[in-house]
């Protein structure tokens, strides 16, 4: 999947997680690995607009995420914002925002967070 997005790609997801900032690819990644085992995740990506000048382009879709974490569940929507640009290997992500319209559920992220600090204090 990492294939898909620029080396100097950003992605923003503060709005879902209520932090500051942007990541990096290599951010990115660690994050995900640290929390994939903790959280199971659907995501419907649909309604997709794409404009395309020249060599970059930007795809605007819209969302529904239905997150587990152990027993809890929760579900938000919102808004997807991807920015790309044509290589010689490709297009390439380089810019992923995700805007949230609503959230219903339990924070899943919070517990999700909990338990892999428990687990981690379990493994020292």
């Amino acid at each position: 999947m990492y294939g898909l997005f620029a080396a100097d790609a950003v992605f923003d997801y503060a709005s879902l997680l209520g932090t500051s900032g942007a990541l990096s690819l290599d951010e990115f990644r660690a994050n995900a690995a640290k929390f994939r085992p903790a959280i199971d995740t659907l995501h419907q990506v649909t309604n997709f607009a794409i404009r395309i000048d020249g060599d970059t382009a930007e795809a605007l879709s819209t969302v529904r995420a239905v997150t587990c974490v152990d027993d809890l569940v929760a579900e938000n929507g919102g808004l997807y914002t991807h920015r790309l640009r044509r290589t010689e290997a490709g297009w390439r992500i380089t810019y992923v925002r995700y805007d949230v319209v609503f959230r219903q559920g339990p924070d899943v992220f919070a517990r999700a967070r909990a338990k892999m600090g428990a687990e981690s204090a379990a493994d020292e």
